[in-house]
């Protein structure tokens, strides 16, 4: 059985700074190409000459950041619920992403929230396909 750990709403600067998961969160979103740098990374792909250029490969990486948006997503629809840190100890449960997502496909809401996530999924791989088409198929 899960059992949450005890409710402390006091931080320190000390956890913070030793919890590991915030310097590879910090890493991602650090990641980025430099200003007025630029270069190309060539490869072989089923004997295709395929280039790519480094502003292209930048911002297909940054677009990885996008999951900070369910983390702010997820907190909206936990803040909804009173007591949610009683309820999850009373009934030995984590109320976290997977009880957020439940929620979601659950009620009036679900409709709107799969139609949400199937087309902003469809933008973005839309959107990788894109950049990654148009850089290959740039060569003279």
């Amino acid at each position: 059985l899960y059992s949450p750990p005890p409710l402390d709403p006091r931080l320190s600067l000390r956890d913070s700074i030793c919890d590991s998961g915030l310097w590879i969160e910090g890493l991602l979103c650090a990641a980025h190409v430099p200003p007025f740098v630029t270069f190309e990374v060539a490869s072989m792909s089923m004997e295709n000459f395929v280039l790519y250029r480094a502003e292209t490969v930048g911002a297909l990486v940054n677009t990885l950041r996008l999951y900070l948006v369910w983390r702010v997503f997820r907190d909206r629809v936990l803040s909804k619920l009173p007591k949610r840190h009683t309820v999850a100890a009373f009934h030995g449960m984590e109320i976290g992403s997977a009880f957020a997502f439940k929620m979601m496909l659950t009620g009036n809401q679900a409709v709107p929230f799969i139609a949400s996530l199937w087309a902003s999924t469809m933008l973005l791989l839309s959107y990788w396909f894109r950049a990654a088409e148009i850089t290959a198929c740039a060569l003279p």
